[in-house]
């Protein structure tokens, strides 16, 4: 492994440019061709004017959700900020490593100055308070679903995701997603979990997933999402396992199922924020949630919603919480996002939520933590049969779970999968990189790997398939796709106190709260992604009803029983906007759905005073603003001080009407008063009176 990390870091790189400059960075294009996770990056730098004008990647290898995003994320930043010094982008750290050296050997070509290859300083933090109905954590596809769903049933929503780029481990995966084969299969896919689960498994929660999951799998479809095949997969015969593809036919992606669920919930305009990390959750008096906290490189925030949907995934990328949870898997490398550290499991225990944890995980078997591309670690999974490091038989190729069990129920530190002639295509590719042994006979390949050739032989005789030399061997290593254990749930997708109580306002899904599925073995390739957008589809759903208030109309305030409270207590002018700003009061947005019926909630964010003319910036509920204010209804904005000492209701306000302003030139001043990561829309005050 050193061997070849020392390879990839300090390996020759092919460089193209027609000279030097002796002093001074020199325009041009500068042309670089080094290592990238899964090929050579063709990088060219462009300087113009003394400065980085461009940066382009030919043909570019990496996955396109994944390093291609990430190095479309740091071009954007190296230009703006003329400097290759920027920041790596959290979920493709490799392939932005990869990249920045790239683009500093073409910036030593260019003579270019150490100042343009500087850190780039972050920015001083600045305090966001944000609002919404429901808040949702994470942007794999748990978190997507759930904030579909909740967007869908009428509810403001928010997602934050602490990653740079958004997808989670679903991304990464091979997007597979398990469900019944029909509705009469549904009571034989509950026993086959709790078979798996040696009984050790919540089957009301089991049998929920089964009876819904084909409305996820229609529901997937309503996205746009295709099938490239659909087969059994665990040990069961049934054909569960449906294999998503890309619009373009390409399978084994996560992308097919998350690039349709990031376009709708676009569509829904929702705002959805990366590099966004949730910290805490905030409840009242009562243990009810009411928000959470966040921070990011540029901010910390305070985020008001009345439902919290934790969708952040597993542990096993921290060592330290498998070594609590899951030991078996403490010195495992894991393939799973990064980011995947328990955060949502420790928010939830702070506050008081039962947890499950059974010692188990998301095993799986690869060659190396070395070998970037996953096709170079499916080599362990396509091989005919298993021996332990000696050679001795144990088992043909077996579910991958099953063989992660076996090792470490062995207490090996790996297996090597045998190939023959048949193979070899696949085999060669371990060989290539050192991972791989090819014999002549088996007593060659006994010998090259060390292996007892006695034991090696008669585990070639047990394997009927083994027949045509050369015989091969390959490395196949124990990791982890994700965890197992978390907070615990009931089938609304509520988090749950020890007491069995619900927490109010707290829903989880996904592998944040997956321990009542399984025991301590991954019964099938898709559950994880199946159960948490079922599971997740419900947690939006009944965090958008918590939050749904019954209908207000915009003429309530004027009801005989407020209105005298309000009729000589109007706000104007600077008075009435420098009252909206200071945050003293309520305020609130009316208008009238598409269906005809009476909405309030949307909130007004601050306003602005441009030439004696004053707009409000509306705002945190853009899907339901978009709705409600694009039907055409007439717009009324209400503000009101907070009351004096013993007064019943507030005593100051204004009635106001809007007017959406679309003059370009305008918008462009008045965008210019917009917060960080966030593009809210502008309405001039036509009209004030009294709220009486």
């Amino acid at each position: 492994m050193k061997k070849l990390l020392a390879l990839i870091l300090c390996g020759l790189m092919v460089l193209s440019f027609s000279g030097y400059a002796e002093e001074g960075v020199q325009d041009g294009a500068y042309n670089v061709v080094g290592p990238g996770f899964y090929g050579d990056l063709d990088v060219t730098v462009t300087i113009a004017d003394g400065r980085i004008a461009d940066i382009t990647v030919a043909n570019c290898p990496e996955t396109p959700e994944l390093g291609g995003r990430a190095i479309e994320i740091m071009t954007a930043a190296m230009v703006e900020n003329n400097t290759s010094g920027v920041d790596s982008v959290t979920g493709a750290t490799v392939t932005s490593a990869f990249f920045r050296r790239a683009v500093n050997e073409a910036l030593k070509q260019a003579n270019a100055p150490n100042a343009m290859k500087a850190h780039v300083e972050a920015p001083e933090k600045t305090a966001e308070t944000l609002d919404c109905d429901v808040l949702v954590m994470g942007s794999g596809t748990a978190g997507l679903s759930a904030a579909i769903a909740a967007a869908e049933a009428g509810a403001s929503v928010l997602v934050i995701e602490k990653q740079d780029i958004p997808g989670g481990s679903a991304v990464t995966s091979a997007g597979i997603v398990y469900a019944p084969v029909d509705e009469a299969d549904r009571d034989a896919m509950v026993q086959y979990y709790m078979d798996r689960a040696e009984g050790n498994a919540n089957q009301e929660l089991l049998q929920f997933y089964a009876d819904n999951a084909l409305d996820t799998i229609s529901w997937l479809e309503s996205l746009g999402v295709q099938w490239l095949m659909t087969v059994p997969a665990g040990t069961a015969p049934e054909p569960r396992a449906r294999f998503s593809m890309t619009a373009e036919g390409v399978g084994m992606t996560g992308a097919a199922l998350v690039n349709p669920m990031l376009a709708k919930l676009n569509a829904l305009g929702v705002q959805l924020l990366c590099g966004v990390k949730g910290t805490e959750l905030l409840v009242d008096e009562s243990g009810a949630i009411i928000g959470a906290k966040a921070e990011s490189k540029a901010a910390d925030y305070t985020i008001n919603a009345n439902s919290v949907i934790l969708a952040t995934g597993g542990f096993d990328a921290s060592k330290e919480m498998k070594a609590t949870y899951s030991p078996v898997a403490e010195d495992d490398f894991p393939l799973s996002a990064k980011g995947n550290v328990g955060d949502g499991i420790n928010m939830g225990m702070a506050i008081g939520a039962a947890t499950e944890f059974k010692g188990g995980v998301i095993g799986f078997d690869f060659v190396d933590g070395s070998l970037p591309a996953s096709g170079m670690n499916a080599v362990a999974m396509y091989c005919s049969s298993y021996v332990q490091p000696d050679g001795t038989f144990v088992s043909k190729v077996i579910d991958y779970p099953i063989t992660y069990t076996a090792i470490k129920e062995l207490g090996v530190p790996n297996f090597y999968g045998l190939y023959d002639a048949k193979g070899a295509d696949t085999a060669e590719q371990a060989v290539a990189v050192g991972f791989g042994w090819k014999g002549d006979t088996v007593e060659a390949l006994a010998d090259a790997t060390g292996m007892d050739a006695a034991k090696l032989a008669d585990a070639i005789e047990q394997d009927p398939d083994l027949t045509e030399a050369p015989y091969y061997a390959v490395m196949v290593k124990p990791t982890t796709i994700g965890s197992m254990g978390g907070l615990v749930i009931d089938a609304d997708a509520e988090v749950l106190r020890e007491d069995g109580s619900a927490i109010p306002g707290l829903y989880a899904t996904g592998e944040v709260a997956n321990g009542g599925f399984y025991n301590v073995e991954y019964p099938a390739s898709g559950s994880s992604l199946s159960l948490g957008m079922t599971f997740g589809l419900e947690a939006g759903r009944n965090a958008a009803a918590r939050a749904a208030a019954a209908p207000v109309a915009a003429d309530a305030v004027t009801s005989a029983s407020v209105a005298d409270f309000y009729a000589d207590g109007i706000l104007t002018g600077d008075d009435l906007m420098n009252a909206i700003n200071a945050y003293t009061g309520f305020y609130a947005v009316g208008s009238v759905n598409p269906d005809g019926t009476p909405h309030m909630g949307f909130y007004i964010y601050s306003c602005v005073k441009v030439e004696e003319t004053y707009y409000l910036m509306l705002g945190l509920s853009p899907n339901q603003t978009t709705v409600n204010v694009d039907a055409g209804s007439e717009l009324v904005a209400m503000y009101a001080a907070l009351p004096a000492e013993g007064a019943t209701y507030p005593t100051s306000g204004a009635r106001m009407t809007l007017s959406k302003v679309t003059d370009e030139a305008l918008l462009e001043v008045l965008h210019a008063n917009d917060p960080q990561g966030f593009t809210p829309m502008y309405y001039e005050i036509t009209g004030v009176r009294s709220l009486g």
